[in-house]
């Protein structure tokens, strides 16, 4: 190991363990146990997601496996007993038997081995010598990082932050927020915020790239990797802004697809440009007009402070309210019975 070689780092028990990138590249999966508690450690090179999770549904053990499937551009693992597929960053069963079920993520950080084996000199750590003819000196996804492209298309691609640019994000009663690494470098941290009516303490350490959060003095679980998978898989994510204007803020607002579908074939019709106008409570003064994303016709974003609203679009009239922290959808669509193009 080098000082500078990047681990997943957890504590089950007591027990700390670290798991080394450079494995997890080629794996992607790891089953362990610990004094009776079966967890798993998964990581998504596509998605830069390593996220621990207890190996219980229903408090019955299951073994995971990689499937080698993707759903929006990040790993699908599947459990043994039934085959069943599920998200790596969602922690839950898509497809299969027991599709609906979750799995409890575990708190766990992601930081250089200097790092983790300074504040835990007793670690145990996954040996190279896995069973497996691997050179885990090389890394198959050389170059993925620093290259703005995703190797795999994803569905909406939210053009709010650079696709990947790192962040930390959280979900705590129902309300999703991601928090940038440049802008909680730019911040000082340790920070509180309030996310879903709880406080929360925001961890940032710019030289190892380490980020985590902080409940009631406890660690908790998080999601650190890529925005473009975040937003994905949480469209209704908040972000967070540090600038001077938002300071300690976050954005709020509505999206969703403004257009026409046709009754035959369901495809999809929306015009660059104005495609949705966003009037007071009262729908008498225009407060915002909404511009469809370029990349997506008929998409589109609008921060909005919180409130009620009017939605004007080809679908008609909308009320609709903006609560705090949140990103609400409006979709505002014409049906019409024409065929596809």
């Amino acid at each position: 190991m080098m000082a500078s070689d990047r681990v997943v780092g957890v504590v089950i028990r007591g027990k700390p363990r670290a798991y080394p990138l450079k494995i997890l590249n080629w794996h992607e999966v790891v089953d362990d146990l610990v004094a009776d508690n079966p967890f798993a450690v998964t990581y998504c090179p596509l998605t830069a997601s390593a996220i621990v999770y207890e190996r219980k549904v229903g408090n019955k053990p299951v073994t995971l496996g990689v499937s080698g499937k993707l759903y929006q551009s990040n790993l699908l693992f599947y459990d043994k007993a039934t085959e069943s597929l599920w998200s790596q960053i969602k922690g839950e069963a898509i497809a299969g038997p027991l599709s609906g079920q979750r799995l409890e993520a575990l708190p766990s950080v992601v930081t250089t081995w200097e790092t983790w084996r300074a504040a835990h000199p007793d670690t145990l750590v996954l040996d190279v010598a896995t069973g497996y003819a691997r050179n885990y000196a090389i890394d198959p996804y050389q170059g993925y990082e620093s290259s703005d492209q995703i190797m795999f298309p994803v569905t909406p691609l939210d053009s709010r932050l650079p696709a990947k640019e790192r962040v930390l994000g959280l979900i705590i009663n129902g309300m999703a927020e991601a928090f940038p690494f440049s802008r909680l470098a730019k911040a000082k941290t340790p920070a509180n915020v309030d996310l879903g009516g709880q406080q929360v303490t925001l961890i940032f350490d710019e030289p190892t790239q380490t980020a985590g959060a902080l409940a009631a003095g406890k660690h908790i679980a998080a999601y650190t990797g890529y925005w473009f998978a975040w937003a994905a898989l949480y469209p209704q994510t908040a972000v967070w802004n540090d600038s001077p204007a938002l300071s300690g803020s976050v954005q709020s607002g509505i999206y969703g697809f403004s257009g026409v579908i046709s009754v035959f074939g369901e495809d999809r019709r929306g015009a660059l440009g104005e495609c949705i106008w966003i009037y007071d409570a009262a729908n008498r003064n225009e407060i915002a007009a909404g511009s469809c994303f370029d990349q997506k016709p008929g998409e589109f974003r609008v921060p909005l402070r919180p409130g009620r609203y009017v939605v004007r679009g080809p679908g008609g009239n909308q009320a609709i309210e903006v609560g705090a922290h949140q990103w609400a959808r409006v979709d505002s669509i014409l049906k019409m019975a024409f065929g596809p193009p």
